[in-house]
Order: structure tokens, then sequence, then C-alpha cells
């Protein structure tokens, strides 16, 4: 037999086992205990931690399906520009998939004629506030698509943004 116990604020492993002679008469009895508390306690915390690492996975599903449902584009860029996510839309709009984009810089997507800087100044010298401006994109087959575009910084670290959204919006002529 085996159970595990509480004694006040501590945690026991008990194991009682049956010691027979040569006959299988029951000569003895064996008690085994250890303490287990800290393992209990590190058992309570990984399950706190696991209990709000599903709230925060079902919080983070929100946005995931607003971005995902959004009629612009939207990509998120680390510091100095690489792509860690498009949405559908930019997905559809763009013609590419994610694994083409994902670790390329944002730059990359822009077409010869594109004025809009996003270069690696741009994400050095960046400021508080939001830009905007025109950009012109290119699809999986070249053809120019004109977007307006705003970015803002979302993560900051030591004061210096780590991360970018970025938000194109169709150009109505």
């Amino acid at each position: 037999i085996s159970f595990e116990e509480q004694i006040g604020e501590r945690w026991f492993d008990t194991t009682i086992y049956s010691i027979n002679d040569a006959e299988g008469n029951r000569e003895q009895v064996g008690i085994f205990r250890h303490d287990i508390t800290r393992l209990k306690n590190a058992e309570r915390e990984l399950l706190a931690a696991n209990e709000q690492l599903v709230v925060e996975k079902e919080r983070l599903s929100f946005f995931a399906a607003a971005l995902d449902n959004m009629r612009d584009c939207a990509v998120i860029t680390k510091s100095m520009g690489q792509i860690i996510y498009v949405n559908e839309t930019f997905k559809k709009r763009f013609m590419l998939q994610t694994e083409d984009v994902v670790e390329k810089k944002l730059k990359d997507l822009a077409h010869d004629e594109n004025q809009f800087e996003l270069g690696d100044t741009f994400f050095f010298d960046y400021r508080d506030s939001d830009r905007q401006g025109l950009f012109l994109g290119k699809n999986s087959y070249g053809v120019k698509i004109p977007l307006i575009v705003t970015c803002k910084p979302i993560l900051y670290s030591n004061k210096k943004p780590t991360h970018f959204v970025f938000v194109f919006r169709e150009k109505m002529s």
C-alpha cells in the first residue's frame, strides 16, 4: 500500500510493506516514509503556472483571431524588420505563405518604386510617434500594390522598441 498524506505543512509519501516468512505468513510490517514537501510545493507551482499559461493562450488566441480576421494586412516584425507574423489578409493580398516571409526583412516586400523608408536606419532611429506613409509593396508575381502603412512599436526593452506592428490598408484612388 502506498499513499501521500499531509501532516501540518509537510507532505509525506508513505509505503507499507508486508514482510512474510517462508510459508507466506505475515511476520512483520515495514513502513517507509519520505518527506515530499518540496516536491508537492513544486507540483503546486507547476499547476499554477500551467493554469496561467492556459489563460494566456486563450487571451492570445483572441488577438490572433482578431488579426487574422482584419480586412487590412498586418505584419509584426522584430526590432530590425525581420518578419515574425503575417495575418491571413496579408497572405491573400501578397499571395505568399507564412514560411515565404518569416525571418525575411519587411523591405524585401517593397516594390522597386517604394519611397517609404524601411531600411535598418528606420528601425534603429525610431522615435515614439507612429509612422504613416505610402508603401508600394509587391506580391509574389512582382505586381505593385499601393498601400497606406501605419507602423507602431508594440514591445520595448530598455525603452527601445523590440517589435513593431505594421498595418497596410488599401490605398483608395
